[in-house]
């Protein structure tokens, strides 16, 4: 079975280090049919305010990120 994937942008909220921010993020949806999307390759495009380097949490589509803030980059946090 084929699958079908397209890029998309999500609302989301991004929580952690005592903040909270509305986001933006840049994801690829992967559909089969019959069955409800799923989301991959997430990436941070914009944040609502500022946000200290750390560790966060990404909730977009009821699915939860863990990634880290570096000051300028958002990274997987593994």
């Amino acid at each position: 079975m084929a699958s079908n994937r397209r890029k998309v942008r999500l609302e989301g909220i991004v929580r952690g280090e005592d903040n909270e921010a509305t986001c933006v993020v840049a994801a690829t949806e992967v559909s089969l049919l019959g069955v409800p999307p799923a989301y991959c390759e997430f990436s941070v495009e914009s944040v609502s305010k500022r946000l200290p380097p750390g560790r966060y949490e990404v909730t977009t589509n009821g699915q939860t990120n863990r990634l880290r803030f570096d000051g300028r980059y958002w990274l997987a946090d593994v």
